[in-house]
């Protein structure tokens, strides 16, 4: 019994609604964690669906395409949060 069997359309609503969410979070995240954390949660139950793995990995490098599109907001916070902490001037200041 598979997670997405609540979905009238099966492997496909599945496979739909599993790029959506990749492609999302290729806004906010690089696509490293996406492939360490999503990749092994979705990738047995659509398998196990019935999707063609071939076909599941060429889905989701090229949905991955969307991390290397936007920068890392993840990055971004963490870098703004670490330069308040250090009470460093921004950049701008610097160079002025």
């Amino acid at each position: 019994m598979s997670s997405f069997c609540w979905i009238a359309w099966g492997v496909f609503a599945a496979t739909l609604l599993v790029m959506l969410v990749i492609f999302l979070l290729g806004f906010i995240l690089d696509f490293i964690e996406i492939t360490f954390v999503v990749v092994p949660i979705v990738a047995p139950v659509l398998l196990a669906m019935g999707l063609d793995p071939i076909w599941l990995g060429v889905m989701i490098a090229i949905n991955l395409q969307t991390s290397f599109l936007t920068t890392s907001l993840v990055l971004h916070y963490f870098i703004y949060v670490v330069w308040r902490q250090l009470r460093l001037k921004p950049p701008i200041c610097i160079a002025v």
